[in-house]
């Protein structure tokens, strides 16, 4: 949809430099438009697709721009002037936004807030470069932008590619680039002139245990009912979408509910007609009555090592690659809508998958070690990977694995939910 990059530099040569840097690199963006908005020490650029829903807010002494959608608790979508008033307004504790967006808020009394939606679905990355409140600040959805920064020095993070390795996903937002971080879900990075780049926590994922004599029905019941109005909440202005059905749970699921809501949208199946993902989702579409057209992806294979690299170069191994395919695949759709429905996250929320993951079927308790195993299924098998490292291979791989099992283990929820969390956020985050 969109890719931005912003700097707080009190140098004009630097800033100016980061900007035709970024803009360079951002002209490489298939189908894009680059724009660019900038205020006292701040600059910001950004490139996005024809559709992509961009607002923008500016004035004598303040900046906003909201790239996706926003929701408030009274389900009213935001606009980028709301930002500087419920992230920057003084004495008043922010918020998050429902929806999907990427979002900055300026101003040249108040500092910067930048955030994504609160289960940190949309990428964010950071690196502040030098020490003390005047070091500059970078803040972008691609970790590449880092290396457009004059005082950048790109090295790369060892902790950070023995997980990406290990699991097909960073550990502990920890990325390929030393000295920076995904931004954690749930936070804004913050800056301002006499504290200078820090992280504010705004949202906290939790769980929501059953009430005192809560039967399974009723358990059910009440988050079926939550799903239904979380449907209802995010339909979209003039219902222009569209859903990338393959006839699974989560796909399928979100269809049937937008059927019997008489929410309309449009289908748009991934394939050759012989796959089994086409031929379920289209018995899936023809059975519910959406509008649906098959695009057959095998047959753009001739550019694949191309785009694989573009891919990688912009997301530096943080993201699946076959998010590749989809995205070829909507450009080819002729029936494509403005906004995309997506049950990736359901079977993560409402039940925590990695507790099945790591379940020992013989005595029916969660181990580490299995759901360890389970996790290196999609990266490389950790008997080989610390060699591949080299000589601090093994130290690596022990370091990780430490740390993770840490992480599960220190509360407060039970091992299992906190193992929800890092699943959440190595590899739902990392598969948009």
């Amino acid at each position: 949809m969109a890719h931005v990059a912003l700097v707080v530099d009190p140098d004009p040569a630097r800033r100016e430099r980061f900007v035709a840097d970024v803009r360079r690199l951002f002209a490489d963006l298939p189908g894009t438009t680059v724009a660019e908005a900038s205020h006292g020490p701040l600059a910001c650029v950004w490139a996005a697709g024809p559709r992509a829903p961009v607002d923008l807010h500016g004035d004598g002494d303040s900046l906003g721009i909201l790239i996706g959608y926003g929701l408030d608790d009274t389900d009213r979508r935001i606009t980028a002037r709301d930002l500087l008033d419920r992230w920057l307004a003084p004495h008043r504790p922010p918020v998050m936004f429902d929806g999907y967006h990427v979002a900055a808020a300026w101003s040249a009394n108040r500092g910067l807030a930048v955030g994504v939606d609160p289960l940190g679905m949309f990428p964010l990355h950071q690196a502040t470069l030098g020490e003390g409140p005047a070091a500059p600040l970078v803040v972008t959805t691609t970790p590449e932008v880092f290396r457009c920064h004059p005082l950048f020095q790109t090295r790369i993070d060892r902790r950070g590619l023995a997980g990406i390795l290990l699991v097909h996903g960073p550990l502990h937002d920890r990325p390929l680039l030393a000295g920076t971080s995904r931004v954690p879900k749930g936070h804004l990075v913050r800056w301002t002139a006499d504290r200078g780049a820090h992280f504010e926590e705004v949202y906290c994922l939790g769980r929501t245990l059953p009430a005192a004599g809560e039967s399974q029905a009723d358990i059910e019941r009440r988050i079926g009912d939550a799903f239904v109005r979380t449907i209802r909440r995010h339909r979209p202005p003039g219902d222009d979408s569209s859903i990338l059905l393959s006839g699974g749970l989560d796909s399928r699921l979100v269809a049937a509910t937008l059927a019997h809501e008489g929410i309309p949208t449009r289908g748009i199946v991934l394939g050759q007609d012989d796959d089994f993902e086409v031929r379920a989702g289209t018995a899936v579409a023809r059975r519910l009555g959406i509008p649906f057209e098959v695009i057959n992806t095998e047959s753009i294979d001739g550019g694949f090592v191309d785009r694989m690299r573009l891919v990688t170069r912009f997301s530096h191994l943080t993201s699946a690659p076959g998010a590749d395919d989809f995205a070829e695949g909507l450009a080819l759709a002729t029936s494509v809508g403005r906004f995309l429905w997506s049950g990736i996250g359901f079977d993560w929320v409402f039940e925590p998958v990695s507790y099945a993951e790591g379940r020992d079927p013989t005595t029916g308790c969660w181990t580490f070690d299995r759901m360890l195993a389970y996790m290196n299924r999609w990266g490389i098998h950790r008997d080989r990977l610390p060699a591949l490292l080299g000589h601090d291979g093994a130290e690596l791989c022990g370091e990780i694995t430490a740390d993770l099992r840490a992480a599960c283990l220190r509360g407060p929820d039970a091992p299992e939910i906190e193992a929800s969390r890092i699943r959440w956020d190595q590899r739902v985050r990392n598969h948009i």
